[in-house]
């Protein structure tokens, strides 16, 4: 009785390991909604459809904060029966995801409650673009959240179809690692091994050439012309389970003179106003008038006209790129510092320098208008 039972058990866990539908997850692997639970997502496998190749493209030339995202999947279906897959996109700092699939736009929503592997989960460590080595990641660093998208296709008896994602990464950061900040993205690639087979990956990356790139799997710089710096690689089967990406701004010889001129535009602009609005004021009748309106203004145009001028100049050219990257040390402290500077210490002594320039000038042309009016 007890080995019928076990063989009825048996037959019936087959029956539904037969019955399965085949449903897929990010970076496009199987997953199927577990009975009985409220929207639990678990990765299965396909028997049926393959990846014969996935191509990747990470775009960071419009935004050192972010990274355009797109991943294109040469699907084969190796059966003689239409496939239906539920894909679910794990996607870490993913945001504005659309897909496509044989050249048709897709329905993509959130996937709520998905549970990922540990495996695919952002690390803890990051990249040093200098050395290549791993470290830990410091209190100071912050990684994207990992978040999931679900859309569904399906892929006709021996058929093939090209599938496409595209999506906005928002980059991780480091700020005490190095004298830049140092900005991590992440790509999951472990779903990949839960189809019925995986042919190759072929990875490209751009970013300005400013800056300097660390990948692990490592890729190869191809390309550095027009401001542009391009990097490649090529992996037969599945390299890793997560791909990741460092970049940090490259030091020019520009930044050693970033904070010099920053102080001294306002410095400059604040002494030309004092002499202006000095010589102007001092020919009131009033000294005391001379004094607060000469100093009034020199503090209020040193001001608008010292920060506007010191935010044009740093603007442009190598200066800006150096200002690109402040780190936590150099970053909102050296800013606030430059602002203080610009808006209350130079004015004040712009304001100094005026009002004692026209109080004193008007006071001499009083003295000097005394002796005549005594005279007559």
């Amino acid at each position: 009785m007890k080995s019928k039972v076990q063989r009825a058990v048996l037959l019936l866990v087959a029956l539904w390991l037969a019955l399965l539908p085949s449903v897929a997850q990010a970076n496009a692997t199987p997953t199927q909604t577990q009975p009985g639970s409220i929207g639990l997502v678990v990765p299965v496998a396909t028997r049926d459809v393959r990846i014969d190749r996935e191509r990747l493209s990470f775009d960071l030339t419009q935004s050192p904060d972010s990274a355009t995202v797109q991943a294109t999947y040469e699907l084969a279906n190796g059966s003689g029966r239409e496939v239906a897959l539920d894909l679910v996109f794990v996607a870490p700092g993913g945001a504005d995801v659309q897909a496509a699939f044989a050249g048709a736009p897709l329905q993509v929503k959130p996937a709520e409650s998905v549970q990922l592997p540990k495996a695919w989960l952002a690390p803890d460590t990051g990249l040093d673009p200098r050395t290549g080595e791993e470290y830990a990641l410091g209190s100071l660093a912050t990684m994207a959240r990992n978040s999931a998208w679900s859309f569904s296709i399906r892929l006709a008896p021996q058929a093939k179809a090209a599938l496409n994602v595209r999506y906005e990464a928002r980059l991780g950061y480091d700020r005490s690692r190095a004298e830049y900040i140092l900005r991590h993205l992440v790509y999951v690639l472990g779903p990949a091994e839960n189809w019925a087979g995986f042919g190759g990956l072929e990875v490209t990356a751009t970013l300005p050439d400013r800056y300097i790139l660390a990948s692990s799997p490592a890729l190869e710089k191809v390309e550095d012309g027009g401001g542009i710096a391009r990097y490649a690689g090529r992996f037969e089967g599945l390299p890793a389970q997560i791909m990741r990406f460092t970049t940090m701004h490259v030091p020019n010889p520009w930044d050693k003179w970033l904070a010099p001129v920053q102080y001294i535009v306002p410095v400059v602009v604040g002494l030309l106003v004092a002499a202006l609005a000095g010589a102007l004021c001092s020919r009131l009748r009033r000294p005391w008038r001379a004094f607060f309106l000469g100093g009034g203004s020199a503090f209020l145009a040193t001001m608008v006209v010292g920060l506007s001028a010191d935010m044009l100049v740093t603007s442009v050219g190598p200066l800006a790129s150096a200002g690109e990257d402040f780190t936590e040390q150099q970053g909102y402290f050296y800013i606030l510092g430059v602002i203080f500077w610009a808006i209350l210490v130079v004015p004040f002594i712009s304001s100094l320098l005026a009002a004692t320039w026209a109080a004193l000038g008007a006071r001499r042309h009083v003295g000097a208008r005394r002796p005549l009016a005594q005279g007559r």
